[in-house]
Parts: C-alpha cells; structure tokens; sequence
C-alpha cells in the first residue's frame, strides 16, 4: 500500500500535463532528485520546446530541502552565460507546491554515446571535452563548482554541422565563496557518481574547490579515451596500465597520459591549477607542443634562460622579482621589538618560499622544456598562477594572488582579476594577516567587481577598506576615497560621489603630493561631469593634465588618460576643435604605445563615437566604429568592448534607415556575444534587441518578434540593466504583434 502511495504521488505530472506557461510532453530523465520532461509553451506567446525538472514530490513530503536546493540551482544558472552551459529559461511552483526548473531543452545524447554513435575520433573527442573545460571555467571564473561532471551530464548535439557539448544539471554546485549555504554537506551526504568523483568529494568534512571539477574533466576525458569508465579503487597510473586491454587506450600514452594522470590526481594541489589550465594543455597537445604537464628537466641558470627569452618574459620576470622583493618590506614594518622579531621571522620564511615559486617559474620556463618556443608574458602569469597553487603559506598564496590580479587588472582582464582576488581573499581569512595585507586585497576586489560594472557589489568592499585604512596610511586611505567616487558615481549617488571627491582632492593637497592632487582632480571633474556641470569641470581637469604633463610629457601613456574627460566637458561647452584634438591624440598615443586592442584604446574609440554622434555626424561615427571593430578582431580579451561598438552600429544604421547594415552588425554582436565567454548575458540581449529592430524596419515582422522573443530569454534575471531593457524589448514584442495581431 506504502508503494502505491509513492507511485500515486510520483504521477501527479507526467505527459500532458499542464505547468504555468508550458505542457509536459515526454520523460527524458529521472534521478534520485526528480524528473525531467520536454516540454513546449502553450499559452501562445510564441513557440518554444523546454526541458523542465521537477523535484519528486516524495522528497518534499520526507522533509528534504529539495525546494532550497532547486532555488539554489535556479540562483546558480542565472550567473551563468556561456553557449555550452544550458540556460536558464524559468522556474516556479505547481498548483500543488511541487518546484520547477525551466531550462534550454538540448536535442542530443550523452557525450559517451555520441562519440560511439558518431565513431568520433580521438582528436575531436579531446576537442569536445576542450569545450567542456572552457565552459566548467567560466563557472569558476563566477564562483560556481559543479561537483558532478560525468558523461550524462554533459550532452552533445548538432550545431551548424559540428558537435556541440553542452554542460547540464547544477543541482549539487557549489558557490565558492558561500560555505554557509552549502546545504548538501550540511546534510552530511554528497549525490555524487563516486567512479567520477573526486576523492574529497567523497568526504563529507573535506573542503570543495575547483579541482574537484578539474577531477571530473580528466574523469571525463579518460573516459572518451579509453571507452571505460575511471575507478575510484585504483590510482590513475594504474588505471593507465590496465586501460591498454581497450583498443583505444593505446593513445593513452605519453602526453596524454601525462594530462590524465595530473587532473586525476587524488592530492587537489597536485592537479591543474584551473579548468582553463587543464583545457589549454589539451589544446598544446592537439596542436603539438609542449604541455605544461611535463615533469620537470634540467634547469638553465636564470641568466642564461632571460638572455635566451629577453624579449617575451623580461617584464614578467621583474614584475615576480619586484613582488617577492615587496613581499619582505610589505610584512616587516611593526614598531614593538618582540613583534616586529616574529613578524620578522615570519616575513623571512615567505620571502624564501616566494624565492623558491620564482626558481620553479624559471624551471618550467626555460628553453629545453618549451622545445625552444618563446614563453610570453601571458605564458608566464599562467605559470605563476599554477606555482601559487602550491605555496605553502595562506599568507603568501593570498599576497601572489592579489599581485597577479593587480597584473591582469593592468592588462585589461576584469574578470580574471576578479577570480583572483576573490580566491586571494578566501586565503587572507585563514590567517592572521597585518591589516595592510586586508586593505589591499579588498581593495583589489573592489577595483575588479567595478571594472566589471558590478558597482552594488564594489561598495561595501571599498568602504570596509576605507574603515581600514584610516589605520594603516594616507596613502591607502586616499587612494580609495578617491575610487570611491568612481563607484557612487556609477550608482547614481551623485552627491556622495561628489562629496568625497573633494574629500579626496583635500587630503591630496594637505600632503602635497601633486601625483595625488592629479588623480584626485581627475575624479573630481568625472564627477561633476556625470553630474551635467561641465563647465565647472574643466577647470579641474584642466588643472589635473597639467600636472601630469609636467611630470610625463604629453605622449606619455598616463599624460593623456584624461583626455577623454576634459575633451567631453570641452564638447559640452561647445569648444569642438580642442575636443576632437585631445580625443585624437589620446588614440594615437594609445595605438602607438598600447597597442589598437588595448582597453584605454578602446574606451577612447568609443568616446569618439559618442563625440561624433552627438556632432550629428554619423559618417564619421561609423568610421570609428567599423576601425573600433577591425582593430578588435581576433582579441579575445575584447570582446565585450567589440560586442558594444556592433550595437551601437546597429543602432546608429537603423536611425539612419539602414536596416539591412544594422541586422548586419547584430547579427555579427551575437554572435560574438555567444562564442566568447567573457560577454555579459545582458550585452547578448541588447544585441538581439538590435537586430530584431533592424527586422522589423526590413518589414520582416514575424522574424523580428522571433528575435526579439529570444532577447527576453536571454535576458539574465538580475541584471542591473535588465529593467530598462526588459521594457524595451517587450514594448517592441507588443508593437510588433498588435501589427501582425499575434
């Protein structure tokens, strides 16, 4: 009786059913959390199939948590954009209080039983899981660990003739940064697949970090190779070993087996240092070179390799040799005796760990291992990063994380810094740490989530390492009063952004520090700017050039930063000439010394293309766009930069009655917005609003409500610019349906 209850539960849904906006049509999956259907929308708003996951109505009623679970899967999707992650569509609650998930529904099979089916050779199988790997990174690039990679959550499906992966099911992922609202291992138990499972996954009291992920990647690609699934019972070497009865595991050998060995290692520290790292040494393989995997050979001396690599690595070398040498002045300034002994000590012993991270950078470096290729600056930071996995100390892992995402904040790599930092604090909260080393780190993350245009987030960072700060130096407390004006100013708190300032520009003159009083006067004549009072904002930015001029010159890269600014507050006071002539030979300086794909380049490019456009001259506006483009292209690192400049292209044919070119530039913004991971799913939106527009001036009305329709899906739901958008988008749907009275 006890059984039919169940199964009289379990089939209150099931084909034909109906849930909110959609009807259940076939089961496609089942596990121990619920079910999984394919659905299509049937209350006539436009056609659409889906895959809807449904918590097990039993579970509910033995008091699982499973409702917070499916939240928190819900909460996970919805910081995820990446073509190979499914997407999150909707999710809400039956008429009986039964959860749901709404989800991209993916028309493919398992990636094992595709590679079978498909008789996938082995170099596209490593090509699948290379996808896989750059997908499980922008994850973590978002805090997210998965925790349950294996071939049935990872479908493959047919995209414009090539196989496409697809990572699913994030019901047991893992926020990085929230330990607290970590339910399953409250519970006491992981549902886990333990042959796929990294061994901590196992342990309940074990912390969980990316390298679980990395596990289940090489799991993943030992699995495509050998046609067998991995064993937790045995090593990884020796699965290698017995793995030769297969007929395909006769290329699991060398560098292959090298990679498997080193992601299926059961110590995390010893696998790859990221997804990334894993997906790139899979990529040297396919295209012959050296993997970053092999075991170590015999060093060069550092001057021999530095003579041999001069050009490609001198600047990273100095930058590891400047932040070890600052790591010993940074810890060892402490005005008790005794303390200032220990902290000595202490300092010593870092020092000596960060000498030894910059011998093994020189090891993996030199020329016998790279095969006599060239190692470049990027080659080098990754290295770096892959050391610091394995610093001994929270204190110097925390101290070599934050200096390398200071690096990649410098070059431009918002989001890597970000990652950074993020993990550079993680590691700061395990030790007792001098309240600088905080300031710092904070201070960093908070640079890092603005750059990102996550300002809400940036604000209570930066005002916890203000407080700080007022204990540390007028240096660090100045630097980020300054900044945050940057941020009230971008959340619309004008008055507060305004208020520190002139806060920031006092505290520069009272130290006279003119370096101070430049930077200070720049945020100040931002400000005002922001604020609509231009006129007032020349003065201070014309005193803010000045200064640096002085100091640089006028080509320097620094000297011409706020030329930019000065040349929109000049525009809006009518003085055109003297604007266009600053904004010209910023961009020159910045082409000559940065190069075309650099960030300041491109902001100042797209400053042009305002100036132009507010100028009523949208030949020229479209000539800096279509160079903005070009210089663009083939730099991953900016795409955002490139996906902004194709909307507003888009948007600037469609006002001048260009429809055709519009939908061009769309067409080419969403694309570039789904193949590059670091594009922000509102960005996509904009750029389907763009070409359904375009559609609809073409006078192809259904088309365009098609698109428009997929920019609301791909709308991410906490987006801070999603309101405004989301309005936009709909009052186009409606426009566009009341014509052709859909």
């Amino acid at each position: 009786q006890f059984r039919t209850l169940l199964l009289d539960l379990e089939s209150t849904v099931g084909a034909g059913t109906r849930i909110g906006a959609y009807e259940l049509e076939t089961l496609v999956g089942e596990g121990g959390m619920g079910r999984v259907y394919r659905a299509r929308r049937v209350d006539g708003a436009y056609e659409q199939t889906v895959a809807i996951k449904i918590v097990r109505k039993t579970l509910m009623l033995a008091g699982d948590d499973v409702s917070a679970r499916l939240r928190r899967e819900r909460a996970v999707l919805a910081t995820l954009n990446h073509p190979n992650i499914a997407r999150l569509l909707d999710g809400g609650t039956t008429d009986d209080g039964v959860p749901y998930l709404v989800t991209e529904f993916v028309d493919g099979s398992t990636i094992t039983q595709w590679c079978k089916t498909h008789h996938v050779a082995l170099r596209e199988r490593i090509a699948l899981v290379i996808q896989v790997a750059r997908a499980v990174d922008h994850a973590h690039r978002r805090l997210v660990v998965h925790r349950d990679l294996k071939p049935s959550n990872v479908l493959v499906t047919e995209r414009d003739g090539t196989s496409w992966p697809i990572v699913l099911d994030f019901g047991i992922a893992k926020l990085i940064d929230d330990a607290d609202g970590d339910m399953i291992t409250q519970m006491g138990a992981r549902p886990l697949t333990p042959a796929y499972a990294a061994p901590e996954l196992l342990d309940t009291s074990a912390a969980v970090t990316t390298a679980a992920d990395v596990y289940g990647l090489g799991a993943l690609l030992y699995e495509l190779i050998t046609e067998a699934p991995p064993q937790a019972s045995v090593s990884a070497e020796q699965q290698s070993d017995t793995a030769s009865r297969n007929h395909m595991a006769r290329a699991l050998q060398g560098d292959l087996h090298i990679i498997c060995r080193k992601a299926l290692h059961p110590d995390p520290e010893r696998r790859y240092v990221s997804a990334e790292a894993f997906g790139d040494d899979l990529k040297r393989f396919l295209t012959d070179r050296p993997i970053e995997a092999r075991p170590d050979s015999i060093a060069y001396v550092a001057s021999r390799f530095v003579r041999r690599n001069r050009g490609g690595v001198l600047l990273s070398i100095l930058a590891v040799l400047s932040l070890v040498i600052g790591l010993g002045v940074s810890l060892s300034s402490l005005s008790d005796e005794h303390a200032a002994r220990l902290e000595a000590e202490r300092s010593a012993a870092l020092a000596s760990e960060a000498t030894n991270l910059l011998t093994r950078l020189f090891v993996q470096a030199n020329p016998i291992v790279t095969n006599g290729e060239e190692v470049t600056a990027r080659d080098m930071l990754r290295m770096g990063l892959e050391e610091t996995a394995s610093a001994e100390s929270p204190d110097l892992r925390a101290f070599l994380l934050h200096s390398f995402g200071r690096v990649y904040e410098g070059i431009g790599d918002a989001i890597r810094s970000d990652s950074l930092h993020t993990l550079a604090l993680a590691e700061l909260n395990q030790t007792q740490v001098q309240p600088e080393a905080r300031v710092d780190i904070l201070y960093g993350l908070a640079r890092s989530r603005g750059n990102l245009k996550l300002f809400s987030e940036a604000l209570p960072l930066l005002l916890e390492a203000q407080e700080l700060a007022r204990t540390v130096s007028p240096q660090h407390y100045f630097r980020i009063t300054r900044d945050l004006s940057w941020i009230y100013r971008n959340l619309e708190r004008d008055e507060d952004a305004l208020r520190v300032a002139r806060e920031s520009v006092a505290l520069a003159r009272q130290e006279g520090n003119a370096e101070w009083v430049e930077l200070a006067l720049y945020e100040l004549g931002s400000t005002l700017l922001e604020m609509n009072r231009a006129a007032e904002a020349i003065t201070p930015l014309r005193e803010a050039r000045r200064i640096i001029v002085d100091s640089l010159g006028t080509d320097h890269v620094d000297a011409v930063y706020n030329n930019s600014v000065l040349a929109e507050a000049l525009a809006q006071t009518g003085a055109y000439e003297e604007a266009g002539a600053l904004l010209e030979h910023a961009l020159q300086v910045y082409v000559s010394r940065l190069g075309p794909t650099h960030d300041r380049t491109l902001t100042v490019m797209e400053t042009q293309v305002r100036f132009f456009h507010e100028l009523g001259e949208p030949q020229r506006t479209l000539d800096v766009l279509t160079e903005a483009v070009a210089v663009q292209q083939g730099a991953p690192e900016a795409a955002p930069q490139r996906v902004r400049a194709l909307i507003l292209a888009a948007e600037i044919a469609r006002q001048r009655g260009r429809w055709a070119e519009g939908r061009a530039y769309a067409q080419q913004a969403v694309q570039m917005a789904e193949d590059a991971p670091n594009v922000q799913a509102v960005s996509t939106a904009e750029a389907l609003l763009q070409w359904g527009l375009s559609l609809e001036g073409l006078g192809r009305f259904s088309d365009a409500l098609r698109v428009l329709t997929q920019a609301s899906a791909a709308l991410p739901l906490d987006s801070m610019r999603g309101d405004d958008l989301k309005d936009r988008i709909q009052q186009a749907r409606t426009r566009i349906g009341a014509r052709i009275g859909a």
